[in-house]
């Protein structure tokens, strides 16, 4: 994309190579497998967790709006700042930001920062040892 090209909101949030190498870590963290969506309705709306419960897919629903957040605060940090994130560093803010959202909201859940960085789905029911949420 040259400089002086409009940039399209679906191309930022998906086709740019940036934001697909965070959208690939994304789902690797969240072990579902490789990321394969083409449309911002997809990626935003669409099932891309695996998981068949309610609160497995809201869970993972807050972390794609997070990640769509990320990936737009670094667009404008990169034009407006100079500043630049890999997408490693992006995958770290998506964690720490959904961590924050999902546990500190009024009906938020108990969950362990360690557990969460290792194994996200842990929370929701798709590993045999599950823990209890509140």
């Amino acid at each position: 994309m040259r400089d002086d090209d409009i940039e399209m909101v679906e191309h930022l949030m998906v086709f740019c190579k940036h934001t697909l190498d965070v959208w690939v870590r994304l789902y690797k963290w969240w072990g579902c497998g490789s990321f394969s969506n083409f449309s911002i309705d997809e990626v935003f709306n669409g099932d891309g967790s695996g998981v068949q419960s309610l609160e497995g897919k809201k869970l993972w629903q807050a972390i794609e709006w997070v990640c769509g957040y990320v990936i737009w605060n670094n667009r404008n940090q990169k034009f407006f700042r100079n500043k630049v994130s890999s997408g490693a560093n992006l995958l770290s803010d998506i964690q720490v930001k959904s961590y924050e959202w999902i546990t500190i909201r009024p009906k938020g859940k108990h969950i362990e920062w360690h557990e969460w960085l290792i194994n996200p789905r842990f929370y929701i029911g798709s590993c045999p040892q599950r823990m209890d949420v509140v």
